[in-house]
């Protein structure tokens, strides 16, 4: 209520402020630590329920009854890098360009170490599973042929070592962009630390704001929160029927 978030400032408030030392009723004030700890471990687990108890109370003393549910919508900034962009239409162009990597290094693939995998040729898309395919024949082929990979300069690699090395590559990079594309959901963009980037209010100057950020649904009735939601839709429209669920 009075815009005291830290726990150094509570505990400050609980020495000086007649209005805290009120609700100590005579007790000594908490330090600081013990107030965070208590906030980061203690009521995280019961924060919700303790919630549900307090809405059942009020609909017991006639405060509220539950018929009507006003619902209204708020735009936070994540506290997250601003920087961390990832954009659909480059992870598109990305994603196209490693498949025509793969292709290529299965051609050589095939041409070397006279192992056919063409038939992953014809396909629309070569996937993560069809990777791990050709590394399984790859390693195979190493403990077959007792190849020792060496590393560091002056050391020459082994054809197998060499392939090795570059499909593992290529699995890696196959499932950050599909992890990426699990993300967007619909979404042109999406940030790296948090998942959305959201259009903020305009500044001052009616700038535009993107920034990485939640949607935050509150649902109240006779001026009590009775529920909350955080969503990663930007659109209040998309968010609207999961948080009413």
């Amino acid at each position: 209520m009075n815009n005291i978030y830290s726990s150094r400032k509570i505990e400050s408030a609980c020495k000086r402020d007649i209005n805290f030392l009120w609700l100590l009723n005579g007790h000594k004030a908490h330090d600081h630590n013990t107030i965070s700890r208590f906030r980061s471990k203690k009521i995280i687990n019961i924060i919700e329920e303790l919630h549900f108890q307090i809405i059942e109370k009020l609909y017991d003393l006639g405060e509220i009854n539950l018929i009507n549910l006003f619902v209204d919508g708020t735009k936070i900034e994540a506290v997250a890098n601003k920087y961390q962009f990832v954009w659909k239409k480059s992870v598109e162009k990305h994603a196209a360009n490693l498949d025509f990597k793969i292709r290529n290094l299965i051609e050589e693939l095939r041409s070397t170490l006279l192992r056919d995998f063409s038939h992953y040729l014809l396909l629309e898309k070569i996937n993560v599973l069809q990777i791990s395919t050709i590394l399984k024949y790859l390693y195979r082929l190493k403990e077959n042929l007792n190849i020792v990979f060496v590393y560091g300069k002056g050391k020459r690699k082994s054809k197998i070592q060499s392939f090795i090395e570059r499909f593992e590559e290529i699995k890696l990079s196959l499932e950050k962009y599909n992890n990426y594309f699990s993300i967007f959901k619909g979404r042109n963009s999406f940030s790296k630390t948090d998942t959305t980037f959201m259009r903020m209010k305009d500044d001052h100057m009616r700038n535009f704001q993107l920034k990485p950020g939640y949607n935050i649904q509150i649902g109240v009735e006779g001026e009590y929160i009775i529920s909350c939601d955080i969503s990663s839709e930007r659109s209040d429209q998309l968010a609207f029927i999961p948080f009413l669920d």
